[in-house]
C-alpha cells in the first residue's frame, strides 16, 4: 500500500484510506477519503434501513402487501405516512447522495 493507513482506526475509517491509498494519477484534488468515508457511511444507513425494512414487511399484515399508507390512500384523502412511507423516503435520499 503506498500511503500509510494503521494509523486509521479499524472499520470504515480505515476502509476508506485503503481505498483512498491507491494513487489514480489526477492532478486534482479528489478528497478520496472523505469521498470514501461518505459512501462507507451512506452505506450503512442503506443497510440499516433496510433491515427496518425487511422487519416492517414481515410483521405486516399480508394483505397489504408490502404498500405504504401512501400507495394505499385514495384520490383526495390526507396523506398521513406510516414507517414504511418514511423508510422509503430515507432511502430514495440517500439513493441520490450514493449515485
Amino acid at each position: 500500500m503506498p500511503q500509510l493507513v494503521d494509523h486509521y482506526p479499524e472499520g470504515f475509517p480505515r476502509l476508506a484510506a485503503e481505498q483512498n491509498a491507491w494513487h489514480t494519477g489526477s492532478f486534482f484534488r479528489a478528497f478520496g477519503y472523505l469521498s470514501k468515508r461518505l459512501t462507507r457511511h451512506i452505506e450503512g444507513r442503506v443497510a440499516n434501513l433496510k433491515d427496518q425494512l425487511d422487519e416492517l414487511d414481515a410483521t405486516s399484515d399480508k394483505h397489504l402487501k408490502g404498500l405504504t399508507a401512501g400507495q394505499r390512500r385514495k384520490a383526495g384523502e390526507e396523506y398521513i405516512p406510516d414507517a414504511c412511507d418514511i423508510i422509503m423516503d430515507e432511502l430514495l435520499e440517500a439513493e441520490h447522495h450514493y449515485c
